[in-house]
């Protein structure tokens, strides 16, 4: 599922180039709010690292749906990144994250989605609760 846009002002002045600086786990966060917002949840934020954390990376997993990855503006339907690298027939599923952005840094589809299992050494997951604030 391509995430429509929710909020006109931050499509209105978004610019891919002028969010070069922030991180994967920054995009995952952002990304749970857009998700929320469309009643997707729970979201996973999932975060591995290998042994030194010279190489991690963080993606949200929608239970029923896939993985999310708004740092590279991918979403993987009917994959779970913590469960296994990605393959051929997941990749001819991809769609874009985010239906207002056309870029996408699909050269890091193979550093990250990729990976050798055996390096992997960190794994962690959360999810975001949402209370109703009266």
């Amino acid at each position: 599922m391509i995430v429509p846009p929710y909020d006109e002002l931050f499509v209105k002045y978004y610019h891919a180039s002028k969010h070069t600086n922030y991180s994967c786990v920054e995009f995952t966060a952002i990304g749970a709010a857009w998700l929320h917002r469309l009643d997707k949840y729970p979201v996973i934020s999932v975060s591995m690292a290998n042994h030194d954390k010279s190489w991690g990376h963080t993606v949200l997993e929608v239970p029923n749906l896939g993985t999310y990855d708004f740092f590279i503006n991918v979403f993987f339907p009917n994959y779970y990144w913590h469960e296994r690298p990605i393959n051929d027939n997941d990749l001819s599923k991809m769609t874009k994250a985010v239906s207002w952005d056309d870029n996408q840094k699909l050269h890091m589809i193979e550093e990250y989605f990729r990976y050798d299992p055996e390096i992997i050494k960190n794994r962690s997951a959360w999810t975001l609760t949402n209370i109703e604030v009266k």
